[in-house]
């Protein structure tokens, strides 16, 4: 019995599934038919009720371990098939149910090799094998095996290696087991492969070649979690799963990678699909299936296609329509990838044949031999496209005794014209005539490498016997070769779709288009130019200090682009290299930079790092005449000072200096502010010791350097400042300037005094 591949598999019963969560809120529900999958066992599975087809395509390679789950806890069980290869869902499913072949006859069937029966159950060698047992470790494994049973379960162990060291432990119990009921007799092996007896545990079911040759991984157990293990994943592979629902209750199907590095691609979950290649005139209908009921699309495609629909139509189709119609989808506020569905549609053929036959002879047009004058016309379907050519035939039957001519018009430039006379004459002579000055005395000439001043009527005399029969003419058309060239660019890394193929590389390329009309190439030539899109580069001159100028930059980048950056403390720019004056730390972080050029979008980004400006606060003491030394600069008088310590690797440093200065017991020591507001506390300026002295002078300036007011004798009392100028004029608070020279000691005493009121 055969059955057909397409009760198995479509475009619209094969949903796209992977093993990643989606945003998009795409579930895949189990099958909850009547219906089975197989008539027959196949692989493990001895029922195949309420079957759901599903797909999914690697990404990253590796082992791959999948947990397959009923979403209301019901029993579920599958078969796994692959790989197989394709560039997409709709070849895939092509390339299987081109080479699928099914059969179901009792001579063809399959057994488990190294097999054997245990209590009614069939466990092959390979079972023990580490990798089966995490095969068998989705729901859990009893084994039967005479008087020793324990049963593994994933709940039992925090991970794998807890389950392994298990197994390790318990593994020369279980060959004890095995070899103790080899010895009794329990164990039945594989019938001969000429019996049938589908009652033997293991039999695995019909030798139906295809899928089944391809089963990856199977389970038929009551368990609502089953596991599939794919132990050498590759990346673009694709693998085919049968879900059964055994309960037949509505729910979904969840598959979750539980184990191994291998990954699967999640951008085929939007199944966007359509049935083709279609002919012209035709429709074709552009499909997502297995979509949330709430989601949203937006479809473009070729000659400015636009559509919001699911399921768009395009009607009465043209090869205009042909080329790369692209989806997005929008579910649960999240846009998916654009998906790209290719559309072919093929030409219908219209040809015109004029033909000429002898009285009894006859013409073979298609299936039939015609023997009279008439407008004929037949449909021939193409075996490559399966799209129809209609063949116009107008059939001409001459009389015996008369003579025609005809030609191979219409011909293309470029090819051979040939003339014939039909009834031809015996002992005639004939003289051609024709455009181009054409003239040929041969029965039966032929017009080489012709164009279109070729094209026009032929006339032929024919002479018998110094008789000159009436002349008979044909028209010949000369259809011409189109030729059109485009000039295109496009940016390295992108393609450009033509005949057919997406091309990526600079250089000439061809097209050749037959008029459905004239019969005639048309010739396109593509010159593709790929532009190499220099890498721009981001920069920056950080590290930098606080108080610094940041500049950023970008070289390289197309002219005429326009830039958007963005940065930290809400830093935005439209100038291709911004600058950002006198930094902080909070100007610390990643810059990036986005523009776009040639409809493609480019971001770059770059960090930056300002550094802190350090800042120290220093007391000293100075004694005698030697100067405190910080940096490069020396202090020889108390006060505070701001000093900046400049770094060669890293920020200056500032440091704040409290100078005092020790005193001897004979030194003058100046207060350091005084506050003359007639309160009697600190009216005047205060220089202690002086009275140890009998001529020192003293003198006042202003910050401008002017000499504000003198002392002789300065004795603290009467004799001393006040906070007024020559004049008797009260002088503003700030910092004043003071000289102090003692002659007895030959000594000066430089310093600042603040003057408050």
């Amino acid at each position: 019995m055969q059955i057909s591949a397409q009760e198995f598999f479509s475009n619209e019963n094969v949903i796209s599934f992977c093993t990643e969560e989606n945003d998009l809120g795409i579930r895949f529900p189990a099958g909850t038919s009547d219906e089975e999958a197989f008539d027959f066992i196949s692989g493990c599975l001895e029922s195949s009720s309420s079957p759901q087809w599903f797909i999914m395509q690697i990404d990253e390679p590796g082992l791959l371990g999948i947990t397959i789950e009923h979403s209301e806890g019901y029993d579920v069980d599958f078969a796994c098939y692959g790989p197989f290869k394709g560039k997409n869902k709709q070849e895939v499913i092509k390339s299987i149910n081109k080479d699928i072949t099914i059969y179901a006859v009792e001579d063809e069937y399959l057994y488990d090799e190294d097999a054997y029966v245990v209590s009614d159950t069939c466990y092959s060698q390979s079972y023990l094998d580490e990798f089966d047992r995490v095969t068998a470790l989705s729901d859990s494994i009893y084994v039967d095996c005479y008087k020793h049973f324990f049963q593994l379960d994933p709940s039992d162990f925090d991970n794998i290696s807890e389950y392994f060291d298990y197994c390790d432990a318990e593994e020369e119990k279980l060959y004890s087991c095995i070899d103790e009921t080899e010895q009794k007799e329990h164990v039945i092996f594989p019938p001969d492969p000429v019996q049938f007896d589908m009652t033997n545990p293991c039999f695995r079911g019909y030798n139906d070649n295809y899928p089944l040759e391809s089963m990856v991984d199977c389970s038929y157990s009551t368990s609502s979690k089953e596991f599939c293990y794919i132990p050498e994943a590759k990346n673009g592979e694709w693998y085919l799963f049968l879900v059964t629902n055994y309960s037949q209750k509505p729910g979904t199907i969840s598959f979750n990678k539980t184990a191994g590095t291998a990954t699967t691609n999640c951008k085929i979950i939007v199944d966007a699909m359509t049935v083709g290649p279609v002919c012209e005139g035709e429709s074709f209908e552009l499909d997502v299936n297995n979509a949330p009921d709430e989601a949203t699309f937006l479809w473009t495609g070729p000659k400015g296609f636009v559509s919001t629909e699911k399921n768009p139509t395009i009607s009465n189709a043209t090869q205009e329509n042909s080329g790369i119609y692209t989806v997005v989808m929008v579910s649960n506020g999240v846009s998916s990838d654009e998906v790209e569905v290719p559309v072919v549609v093929n030409k219908r053929h219209v040809v015109d044949i004029k033909k000429e036959i002898k009285e009894g002879e006859s013409y073979i047009f298609g299936d039939e031999a015609l023997t009279i004058s008439g407008e004929y016309q037949k449909t021939f379907t193409s075996e490559t496209t399966g799209c129809d050519s209609v063949v116009n035939l107008s059939l001409t039957v001459l009389d015996k005794d008369s003579f025609t001519i005809s030609s191979d018009s219409p011909v293309c430039e470029g090819n051979a014209i040939s003339f014939k006379v039909f009834n031809s004459p015996k002992n005639a002579t004939f003289s051609w005539t024709g455009p181009n000055g054409f003239s040929s005395k041969e029965e039966s000439p032929t017009l080489d490498n012709v164009s279109d001043a070729n094209s026009g009527r032929y006339s032929l005399s024919v002479t018998v016997n110094g008789i000159v029969l009436p002349t008979a003419e044909t028209d010949v058309v000369v259809n011409k070769i189109q030729h059109t060239e485009i000039a295109d660019s496009i940016l390295q890394g992108e393609t450009i779709l033509f005949n057919g193929q997406r091309l990526s590389v600079s250089g000439t390329y061809h097209d050749t288009l037959v008029s459905a009309k004239t019969g005639c190439d048309s010739i396109v030539t593509l010159i593709l130019t790929v532009e190499e899109l220099k890498d721009a580069m981001i920069s920056n001159n950080s590290p930098l200090c606080e108080g610094e100028r940041l500049y950023l930059y970008i070289d390289d980048a197309p002219e005429g682009v326009s830039y958007e950056w963005s940065g930290p403390d809400k830093f935005k720019s439209t100038e291709q290299n911004p600058t950002i004056d006198e930094v902080t730390k909070s100007n610390s972080g990643i810059y990036s930079v986005k523009y776009e050029y040639k409809g493609k979008s480019f971001t770059l980004t770059t960090p930056v790092v300002i550094n802190s400006v350090k800042k120290q606060f220093v007391k000293a003491v100075i004694k005698g005449d030697e100067p405190y030394k910080i940096g490069d600069a020396e202090y020889s008088e108390a006060g505070e000072y701001t000093v900046t310590l400049v770094s060669e690797s890293d920020c200056d440093s500032i440091v704040y200096l409290n100078l005092t200065r020790a005193y001897e017991a004979n030194d003058l020591i100046p207060e350091m502010m005084f506050s003359p507001n007639s309160d009697g506390e600190n009216d005047r300026w205060i220089i202690k010791n002086v009275e140890l002295y009998s001529d020192i002078t003293v003198r006042i300036y202003d910050r401008m350097g002017k000499l504000v007011r003198e002392f002789d004798a300065y004795d603290n009392l009467e004799n001393s400042w006040d906070g007024k100028d020559y004049a008797g004029r009260t002088l503003p608070s700030t910092d004043y300037w003071y000289v102090i020279d003692v002659d007895e000691s030959d000594r000066q005493y430089v310093g600042h005094v603040t003057l408050l009121h």
